[in-house]
């Protein structure tokens, strides 16, 4: 009865703490909102680009913390319907990767699946952008592969680049956590492009995992049940 008086008093300590992060996240867009609309009518200057870039920084925080709470959710709603794989590859590479070389990407033709398009368009943007920030043209190729292992839909994510050290490789997917050394926030990120994109596999029934691979890289894997949803 002890354990589960303190499980209880846990889980009500988690909510809370997560409607608090929800109903700051709702109250910071109409600040942030009136900020961009200011900066908007000031001359250009390094100041006033600098704010510009602050202010939208603030506003993708905002936004991912949003979605991330609304997909943490058990009545998640997600808008389900039956996708080609091949062509969303290609409308990702052509609206957020037009003009990246280093990206590679291979998917059967004719492999469909039951998902929502727009969010793991999203997941796939979080994690090929985080390998291609992470590593350099020096180090290699970007890789997304996409296919059909028995009942389940895996997508891979592969750089060349440093990798992740094997100390932080548990806290990966955690909010705001970054890495140190070649993974910080002097090269871009907040710490919740993993955390969202775990967020969407887990909504969709599946999990993202990190996976050791021979030599120098990351890999990323997720795997989603064919009949994708919760």
């Amino acid at each position: 009865e002890d354990i589960n008086r303190m499980a209880g008093k846990v889980e009500g300590m988690l909510d809370a703490k997560r409607q608090l992060l929800l109903g700051v996240s709702h109250e910071l867009r109409s600040p942030i909102s009136r900020i961009t609309l200011g900066l908007a009518l000031l001359e250009d200057s390094a100041a006033v680009r600098a704010l510009r870039q602050d202010t939208s920084e603030m506003g993708s925080i905002v936004g991912m913390l949003l979605e991330a709470e609304r997909l943490d959710s058990p009545h998640a709603l997600l808008q389900l319907s039956e996708v080609s794989l091949d062509a969303l590859a290609r409308d990702l590479v052509a609206c957020h990767f037009p003009d990246e070389p280093r990206l590679q990407v291979r998917v059967p033709d004719q492999l469909h699946a039951r998902l929502d398009a727009s969010r793991i368009q999203l997941l796939l943007r979080n994690l090929i952008g985080n390998a291609l920030r992470y590593s350099s043209p020096a180090d290699g190729p970007v890789e997304l592969d996409i296919e059909l292992e028995g009942e389940k839909l895996v997508f891979r994510v592969r750089d060349y680049g440093p990798g992740i050290p094997e100390a932080q490789r548990s806290h990966i997917g955690e909010p705001f956590y970054r890495p140190d050394a070649s993974r910080n926030r002097e090269t871009g990120g907040t710490g919740l492009g993993l955390y969202l994109a775990r967020q969407i596999a887990r909504a969709h029934g599946g999990e993202l995992e990190l996976r050791d691979v021979t030599g120098r890289g990351a890999l990323f894997v997720v795997s989603l049940p064919l009949h994708a949803g919760p």
